[in-house]
């Protein structure tokens, strides 16, 4: 007796299940696919993993899978062989390799999908995301560091939006924490992955290995203008291994060539608006030896890259993005006074340095070029200020910082730092060519820092500015070419005007005196005088008690003036 299910694919009315006429599913066929299931796990990756546990399959789900299936291959192949389960469904043996089918699919398919697509995690997957995601990044290699960063570029804005819920601040309510518990737990939980991903093992691994994708997710940041304090710390880091990893792709960008054809990390970093004044990339923390040549050179070009972003956003007295700049050549110049006191100079270094240091001089120029009317205006320093806060007050502290930090060891002509002192002295006050009377902010503002300083300087006290000033800018007699009142001959009468308090530091702290002045000059008690020797031998004396300048006053209107025409073209064409 034959049984009919009606279904043509379980057969016709004529099928008998005791004597099936074709088997779709072997056991070989069975055994082999388990075979393969168990080879796979060797293939699984821990992100591969990771998706997978995402999206509640784990190992031991998917094998529960497969050995269901397997199981059902070895049904449909004894069925036949009982005669009483011919009565139904159950007796088919097409029904149980249908199903072992089926259940192999699900698996396979799954393991296809983790592999294919990557995570992006939802508010009530947040929690799971975040163990998961932590637990493979202590756990992992950079290879799975970079396979894990596609699936933050897909999670990041939703871990954003997350983090951001709630109020930053502690007095709100209990109501208000009860009704919203499920959500600010979301949102602890975004802020903790946030901060996890901050991890500096990742953010190397990353920025050295996948350097587009990373500004791929930057972009991606800067185009819906997702902002969170939590993700600070995460670009912060990012942006520190592009300077200092010595694999980062930012030394390649720096050139143009190769594959830094386009700076894409770099203007992903620095020349995005939004991404440089809300994230602040450049504010990153540092410690004393640890800036190497080539991270001043990286560094040179992301300041240049954040000051030109500057300018083009209009942001000429907002101090938001300038402020790290000048703190890292202020470390920068810890490490060049060291050399200084241990005499054993890094050429590369210093040479990378002083580019970053007379680099500050052009972006100041461009500043001060793009600046309108009333903000150049508002660029002069006023007696009633107490602490300015733009971007050139930035490149201000970074020229004079420099200066500082040379100063206290600093033997004149033949020290290492000869060049950096002479090249910022007449790059910023030049003695040659011809020159407009007065001051522009940029020249008034540094003057005020060293008139400041040498007072300190007659009265005892240190960084002793007076060693590098004194013989950059020359004897008394070196006033410059011209004969009206130009930014050199300004300093050149300041300093002057400071030194003639020298005489009675002799007299008050004789054994001072040498401490203030550079190896090739020198303090004639007797005379009052001061003594330059230049390289070839030659002296020249100054009797300073016969220097004869005036008080100047550097808040004066008189003393500002214009940019011109031609300084204004010649910012523009600069190349920092």
């Amino acid at each position: 007796m034959s049984t009919c299910l009606v279904f043509e694919i379980f057969g016709g009315c004529g099928y008998d299940p005791a004597a099936p006429t074709l088997s779709y599913f072997t056991v070989g066929s069975s055994v082999s696919a388990l075979a393969f299931t168990l080879a796979v796990q060797t293939f699984l990756t821990p992100v591969f993993r990771f998706r997978l546990a995402m999206r509640s399959l784990s190992l031991s789900r998917l094998y529960l899978l497969i050995f269901s299936a397997v199981f059902c291959t070895f049904v449909a192949a004894v069925v036949p062989n009982f005669p009483s389960l011919h009565g139904g469904l159950w007796g088919y043996a097409v029904f149980y390799e249908l199903l072992a089918a089926i259940l192999f699919v699900i698996a396979y398919g799954a393991v296809a999908y983790s592999v294919a697509r990557p995570v992006k995690v939802s508010g009530s997957r947040v929690e799971r995301f975040s163990l998961l995601a932590a637990r493979m990044l202590t756990e992992t290699n950079e290879e799975d560091h970079v396979a894990l960063l596609e699936d933050l570029e897909l999670s990041l804005p939703v871990l954003l939006k997350l983090s951001n819920f709630g109020p930053r601040r502690n007095d709100v309510s209990a109501f208000y924490l009860f009704t919203h518990r499920h959500k600010l737990q979301q949102a602890a939980w975004a802020s903790s992955i946030l901060r996890v991903f901050s991890d500096q093992h990742f953010c190397r691994s990353v920025v050295v290995k996948a350097p587009w994708r990373v500004a791929s997710l930057l972009h991606g940041l800067s185009d819906m203008k997702l902002y969170s304090r939590d993700a600070e710390r995460f670009v912060q880091e990012l942006s520190y291994q592009a300077l200092f990893a010595e694999a980062s792709i930012m030394e390649r960008e720096i050139g143009h060539s190769g594959l830094g054809e386009a700076p894409v990390l770099s203007q992903a970093l620095y020349d995005d608006s939004f991404v440089s004044n809300a994230y602040r990339p450049l504010d990153i923390n540092l410690l004393i030896n640890s800036v190497t040549a080539s991270a001043i050179k990286r560094y040179n070009f992301a300041a240049g890259l954040t000051f030109e972003r500057v300018i083009k956003d209009d942001c000429l007295l907002q101090q938001r993005r300038a402020y790290p700049i000048q703190e890292f050549y202020k470390t920068a110049g810890y490490q060049i006074r060291y050399s200084g006191e241990t005499n054993a100079p890094d050429i590369e270094f210093s040479s990378a340095y002083r580019r970053g240091i007379r680099n500050a001089v052009i972006l100041a120029g461009k500043l001060m070029a793009a600046a309108k009317d009333y903000e150049y205006e508002l660029m002069f320093a006023e007696n009633s200020d107490r602490f300015r806060n733009d971007p050139l007050e930035a490149l201000v502290n970074v020229v004079f910082d420099a200066l500082c930090a040379i100063s206290n060891e600093f033997k004149g002509f033949s020290d290492e730092n000869w060049l950096l002192a002479v090249d910022l002295i007449t790059d910023v006050f030049p003695p040659y060519s011809e020159q407009p009377d007065g001051l522009n902010p940029f020249q008034q503002r540094l003057a005020l820092k060293f008139v400041k300083k040498l007072n300190d300087n007659m009265n005892g006290y240190y960084p002793a500015i007076c060693r590098v000033l004194l013989p950059a800018i020359g004897p008394f007699d070196r006033k410059g070419a011209q004969n009206n009142l130009t930014a050199f001959k300004i300093i050149h009468n300041l300093l002057y005007l400071e030194l003639k308090k020298l005489p009675d530091m002799a007299v008050s702290s004789p054994d001072k005196v040498s401490n203030y002045l550079p190896d090739n000059i020198s303090y004639n008690k007797r005379k009052k005088a001061l003594v330059h020797v230049y390289r070839g031998g030659s002296k020249v004396v100054t009797r300073l008690k016969k220097v004869d300048v005036k008080e100047i006053d550097l808040y004066s209107q008189e003393i500002k003036r214009a940019i011109t025409d031609d300084e204004r073209e010649y910012a523009r064409q600069m190349i920092f």
